[in-house]
């Protein structure tokens, strides 16, 4: 299909939109597919070079590819960072893939920003957008993307956690750290322990931002950062 986004008058979306949300976001009903090409409340989105997008249940890798491709390029993501009607529409278009399940294998449904974009302005809300979360890490690290968005779109992720909570984590060198320690590239998966409480992924964000008061981490290399950290990483995961 086209992409497309929900239309919205001064930025609020017509009352069905936000009655639909609350059926399938909040009460865990199955979206009425309607919504997804009736122009009453979608239009086409305007793409030079742009691809059908095919909903699949594939990686997050893969959805943001495939999104990024159906926008023109990945390089084009960005430019709809706050269009918040196309992340909206995207989370409806995913809604069958997006939910995880509890213990008890009913669905899992999670703080209403993870559905909703917020604003752009509000770093932590914003960032735990589903769709645009993950679309936003592979515009900027493209295919080295790959360790954060290795799961379903229904698993949030542990790295994902760690590296989203502040603008400061999602550069390239901290970004390329993670990276370095916590994935087996030749296997493409990630390594054993990363989430331990001890030397895992939350273990390192806490040394980093130790290391942010003294130093300019943002303007070191990977191997660099790696040699002022506590000596337990090195020794556990290179």
């Amino acid at each position: 299909m086209k992409i497309r986004f929900f239309k919205s008058k001064n930025g609020i979306f017509p009352k069905e939109i936000h009655e639909e949300f609350e059926r399938v976001f909040v009460n865990g009903e199955k979206l009425n597919a309607k919504f997804l090409s009736d122009s009453k409340y979608s239009s086409e989105l305007s793409v030079n070079n742009g691809k059908d997008l095919d909903i699949k249940n594939e990686s997050q890798f893969k959805i943001a590819k495939a999104i990024a491709e159906s926008l023109g390029g990945k390089s084009k993501i960005k430019t709809y960072r706050d269009k918040y009607g196309l992340w909206l529409w995207l989370t409806f278009a995913y809604a069958d893939l997006i939910f995880g399940e509890d213990k008890e294998g009913k669905k899992k449904i999670l703080r209403q920003d993870n559905y909703w974009p917020n604003d752009v302005k509000d770093y932590q809300t914003a960032a735990r957008h589903r769709i645009r979360g993950l679309c936003m890490m592979y515009a900027s690290h493209g295919d080295n993307a790959d360790f954060l968005l290795n799961r379903p779109l229904s698993v949030r992720g542990e790295l994902m956690e760690n590296l989203s909570q502040s603008p400061e984590f999602t550069d390239k060198t901290i970004y390329l750290t993670f990276r370095k320690l916590f994935w087996n590239a030749s296997k493409k998966s990630a390594k054993k322990g990363y989430a331990s409480k001890v030397c895992g992924a939350r273990d390192l964000v806490s040394d980093i931002k130790k290391l942010m008061y003294t130093h300019a981490v943002e303007l070191m290399t990977v191997d660099e950062l790696i040699e002022i950290l506590h000596p337990r990483f090195k020794d556990k995961w290179l």
